[in-house]
């Protein structure tokens, strides 16, 4: 059995995005006609509406890459748009197409709602979709993947900055060991892969991270981009097994976001333990 390490917390985390989002087996009888009507159901809750292209499918991280199928074919043949339902201060969003249903909380105004605030939001939406497409009879839904993403935009100055860029932010990545590349200069950059695993050690699926310079999406100003996405198989096709996952890979997120990243770091976000 793998032994948990305790679970980091954060007062002042610099996260300005978490998604959590499943996958299901496509719902081809779907059409504008059903989005139409799920937006008469949010819409007291979610007043907005955006169209976006849908999402491709995802891989099996269940499978180590090098194992994993490299082609996809789609059973696609009517497109439909992702559409997003918007809350009136565009901080909480759901997106539906025919194979995923997302939860985001985007940054604005106020402060980060903790996951175990985000998690029965989403457990919520999940379960009003499923009634509603049962409903509609348009199917049933049967997850066979998910993911948490967590994006961490560090200012290069100002509040809760890291002015020493990468090498600042990331533990044992100073660049002044031979063995190890350097991240100085804007062109820095590192992508990582770590396997998820069960309690028992059953491989569910994989944690990505990447770190390097980008622009705030909402400023403009440069910033440390260190971004976590955990995805995986749910540990059951069905909401259970999909929440299952869901709080394994935001525990492998929030333990190795402080595994990776400077004690300095930790003082300016305000770790604890």
């Amino acid at each position: 059995m793998t032994a948990r390490v305790p679970e980091p917390a954060f007062d002042r985390p610099p996260v300005a995005e978490v998604t959590l989002s499943v996958q299901y087996t496509p719902l081809l009888n779907m059409t504008a006609v059903h989005i139409g009507k799920l937006w008469e159901m949010w819409a007291l809750d979610y007043p907005q509406t955006e169209e976006h292209d849908e999402l491709g499918p995802l891989p099996d991280e269940a499978v180590p890459s090098h194992l994993a199928p490299s082609f996809h074919i789609s059973i696609r043949d009517r497109p439909l748009p992702r559409t997003w339902f918007l809350d009136s201060g565009g901080e909480h969003v759901i997106q539906v197409q025919r194979d995923r249903l997302v939860l985001n909380w985007r940054r604005r105004e106020s402060g980060f709602p903790h996951y175990s605030l985000l998690l029965p939001r989403f457990r919520s939406v999940y379960e009003q979709f499923a009634s509603f497409v049962g409903e509609m009879g348009i199917g049933a839904l049967t997850p066979n993947q998910c993911h948490v993403t967590y994006l961490n935009p560090v200012p290069l100055s100002g509040d809760g900055a890291c002015p020493e860029g990468l090498s600042g932010l990331l533990e044992g990545w100073s660049g002044a060991s031979s063995s190890q590349p350097s991240l100085e200069g804007d062109e820095a950059a590192i992508q990582l892969r770590y396997p998820i695993e069960t309690d028992v050690g059953v491989r569910v699926g994989s944690l990505h991270v990447s770190a390097g310079s980008a622009l705030n999406a909402n400023t403009e100003e440069p910033v440390l981009l260190l971004e976590m996405t955990a995805r995986g198989k749910p540990l059951e096709p069905s909401l259970d097994g999909v929440v299952a996952f869901l709080n394994l890979g935001h525990y492998a997120i929030v333990t190795m976001f402080a595994a990776l990243t400077t004690s300095e770091m930790h003082s300016v976000w305000g770790k604890h333990p």
